[in-house]
This record gives C-alpha cells, structure tokens and sequence, in this order.
C-alpha cells in the first residue's frame, strides 16, 4: 500500500479538467442530504476522472468501536457495511496522522477499510483509492473509489484526489455526513496507558508501531507490562479483526516447542491421534505475540526464522508448505545481544525481529504513574471482592510506597495491593495500609516456629492453613475466602482441614 501525506507532482494540464468540475463537486456535496444521496451524486460525475465500480464514505464519528462504512452501488446486497474499529486503532490514527492522507492498495494490504471491503468481496480482487482526514477534535471520517481488478489506481488518481479534499472536509465540518454520536464507554477495568504520566513516550512509540506491519520488539523487566503493550500494538493495528494468538516461550517443553508453534499432523509421534494446527495456523491474517522470546530453543528460532523469511510452514510430520500471513510480536526481558554473544540467540532472527524495538520502562524510572496504579488497582480488587467503600491511602504509607524501588514492577504492585485489601477485608489489619516488600501472611510466623520444633511436611501445612483461615475468618467458599486464596478445590481443603484437625469452617451468613 503507498501513502501519500501531500499531492505527487503531476503534470498540471492533467490536473485542469477535475479542477474545473470542483464547483459541480461541490454543489453535489451540498445538495446531499445524507450519505446515500452524496455517493448517488458523485457516483456519474467521478467516473470520467477515476475507475469506478463503486464508491465508499464514513461519517465523521467520535471514537468508538463500531463504524459504518455507506457504498454505493450495493456491495453484496448491502448498501451499509459494519466492522469493528479498536478503541487504540483510532486513537494511534489520530496520534500518527493529521490533515489529510491518501492511499492506493489494493484487496490484500492491512487497512480496516480495506478489511470491511474484504469481508464482503472473499473472491474479488480490487483496487481501492481513498482519502482519510482526521479533525482537530479526534473525530476522523474516510471516502474512496473502488474499482474491480489490481493495479487500477496510479499517481495521477491521487492528484486528482487531493484535488478534492477541501470540499470532503467541507462536507464533514457541515454535518451533512450523518448525525453525531455518542462514544461507547470503554472497558473499566482496562488501565488506558495515556493516563500515566511516565509512559506517554512509550505509548506514542506503541501507536506508531500498531500503525504498520513490521515484527516489533518489546523489552523490558519482568512485570513491567509487555503483554499490555502487545495488546495495544495489536489492537491499533489493521490486523485487529484477526486472531491476536499468545504463546510463552517459557512454559513449553522443548520437545513439544515445533509442534505448538507450527502444527502437527496424525501419528506424526506417539501421542498424536489427531491434526493439530499450531500457533501461526491459527494466527493466520492476525498477530502471534512470542512472550518469554529469550527462552526459545536454538532449533526453534531457525525454523522461526524460516517463517519470517518465507512465510509458510510445515507441519511435524508433514511434507506440505502452508502460507500463513502472520505479523509477530516479540518480548523478552532478556539482553538478546548478550544472548547472541554467548551463543544462545540467533544473530540473524535478531536482525529480523529487532526492526522497531521498543522499551518498556521500569516503574522504579516513573515513580509519578504511581499513584494511579494504586487507585487504579485498588478499585479493581475491591470490585472484584465486593467491597462498596474503598479503603483510602495515608498520605504517610502512599511516599513509601513512590519512594520504594518495586523491583517486581507493575506486577509486584498489583499484588501487594491485592494483598492489602485480603487483609483489610478479613479484618485482620486495624488500618488499611500497602506493604512494600515482603510482606509476611498472617500464620506466617506461627508456621516458622513450627517449623523449628518440627519439620514434617504436615506440621508446616497445618500451620499456613491454619493462618489463612484466621486471615479469612475462618470462610473456606466466596471471594477472599481459604480455598480462593490457596488456589484450592473447596472440597479439597475441607478434606485436608478434616485430615490436619482444623476446626470447622464458617459458614457465610
């Protein structure tokens, strides 16, 4: 797809005939009344200038995740065709683009609009020429002419393009285009990154790279927030309708690493009784994010490069290349160039997936987002365990914890306020108040001095249950209760509350 920011240089005698129909342009705009009306009207008059099968316009809308695009003539028996827009996809279009733009692609490039055309026409190839411009207030709107067969379009077209893109913004600003509506409320409990102070570089890095569709890297200690990156990479990019597929490198045995990621077929080795399609299968016209990328094995990363370089696959035991169209996303929190040095890591997959690194800072280097993670994960266990009146932060314990270097990160953060509120809840803790650190359960110390007169593994197990039960209150079942917190079936610890001689559960009221 080729983008044009300003008009290519044309000669000017091919220019003139378009420039003298601009005022019976724009007297079409202005007579439309909706939509509909203005397509019928440009439909006969843009013909002579431009191959045109049919012709597309949006309204200019607020961000939101639905959106309309109006056709005209019909496109398979529809003259409206919806899709889903992302929330970051709009806000990277607007963060990354301003004024006008214009496109030539064609029925296999990444672009929402493109895709919506795609869904509609699965066996068609087209051309698409089409002007995207983006308003002072965030709201932006989209017109384009589509004509059947590829290679339609040339610069000349977008000459003329840009030729009209005064009386199209016209018509938008005059509100003819179609009625405004509100925004859709985004998910609540999603944390919007362009809220934390220390991570606007970072989050502006994350739109541009959302915008194309290169491998990104991302980098960063663990529990900064790779996977919360990822997701916004994928969701403002043009491959947000497709699969967003996740894998940990970490977690995968390496014998079993080929088979997740490329797939295996039947009786391809002992213990496979069926086809299995691996992670890029699935990932096919989506996003493959490669969490833990550090922990790949030597063999893998060759295959995986083999992927990148050539975009098809095999399968374990199979001798047929499949092309899969597959965008990758990397994280580690490992030095790959040290990797490289001693022999760990590929050089060449690094060159390959280290196009558009992008770090992700440690929260100890933005103290000031802080505060709002704590509000932010505070009100969400507290909805999670039901509880109506939030507990308030001292000003006291709220400096330690900005002044505490949190070498978990976000991660360690998020538990030590879960970890608050548990206590808090169970009305084990006078006052509400975030430990950084370690922070030792209650029973903890019980079970240490237990653990010094003796060392069976039944005794140290009796005393950590018996101090999450004085936690909770003595409730097995229920948000915060025993069995939740010990990542336990409840009928599993009451059978070992009946074994080690704890007393009965309380039952809630």
């Amino acid at each position: 797809m080729k983008t044009y920011l300003h008009a290519p240089q044309c000669p000017q005698n091919e220019l003139e005939e378009i420039l003298s129909a601009r005022n019976d342009i724009r007297h079409a705009l202005r007579s439309s009344r909706n939509s509909r009306g203005c397509l019928e009207n440009l439909f006969g008059m843009l013909r002579p200038f431009f191959p045109v099968s049919f012709l597309l316009i949006t309204e200019p809308r607020d961000i939101e995740e639905q959106r309309r695009l109006h056709v005209y003539p019909q496109v398979g028996g529809r003259d409206i065709l919806s899709g889903t827009y992302e929330r970051e996809y709009l806000r990277a279009a607007a963060a990354v683009s301003h004024g006008p733009m214009v496109r030539i692609g064609n029925q296999d490039d990444h672009a929402i609009t493109i895709a919506l055309l795609r869904n509609s026409l699965p066996r068609r190839r087209f051309s698409i020429l089409f002007f995207r411009n983006t308003f002072a207030d965030g709201k932006f709107a989209v017109f384009g002419i589509v004509a059947q067969g590829e290679g339609r379009f040339q610069e000349i077209h977008c000459a003329r393009m840009f030729a009209l893109v005064d009386l199209f913004s016209e018509y938008w600003k005059s509100g003819r285009g179609g009625k405004k509506t509100a925004a859709r409320r985004h998910d609540p409990g999603y944390l919007e990154l362009e809220n934390l102070p220390g991570m606007q570089k970072t989050l502006h890095m994350l739109w541009m790279a959302g915008r194309q569709d290169f491998p990104v890297l991302l980098l960063g200690e663990t529990g900064t927030g790779k996977e919360v990156a990822a997701n916004i990479v994928h969701r403002c990019s043009a491959r947000h309708g497709g699969a967003f597929v996740k894998m940990n490198c970490g977690n995968i045995p390496e014998n079993l690493v080929d088979s997740e990621l490329f797939g295996h077929e039947k009786g391809a080795f002992t213990g496979a009784d069926a086809m299995h399609r691996g992670r890029f299968e699935r990932a096919d016209r989506g996003v493959l994010l490669l969490d833990e990328l550090g922990e790949l094995p030597l063999t893998a990363q060759a295959r995986l490069l083999r992927v990148l370089q050539e975009g098809v696959i095999e399968r374990v035991g199979g001798t047929t290349e499949i092309p899969v169209d597959v965008r990758i996303i990397a994280a580690t929190h490992r030095n790959l160039r040290q990797m490289v040095r001693d022999g760990y890591f590929r050089q060449d997959l690094l060159y390959r997936l280290n196009l558009f690194p992008i770090h992700i800072p440690a929260l100890r280097d933005r103290p000031e987002d802080i505060p709002l993670l704590l509000d932010f994960f505070l009100r969400r266990q507290c909805e999670k365990q039901g509880i109506g009146n939030m507990p308030e932060i001292s000003a006291d314990n709220l400096r330690k914890l900005c002044a505490y270097p949190w070498p978990g990160n976000i991660r360690e953060l998020q538990n030590a306020v879960a970890r608050a509120v548990i206590l808090w809840s169970g009305r084990f803790m006078p006052s509400f108040e975030i430990c950084a650190g370690e922070a030792p359960l209650p029973g903890a110390a019980a079970a240490h001095e237990t653990a010094h007169d003796d060392l069976s593994l039944e005794s140290v197990m009796r005393a950590h249950i018996a101090g999450v039960l004085e936690m909770t209150g003595g409730r097995v079942t229920g948000r915060g209760g025993a069995a939740e917190l010990l990542k336990l079936n409840p009928s599993t610890l009451r059978a070992k509350m009946r074994k080690l001689g704890l007393g009965k559960e309380r039952r809630p009221a």
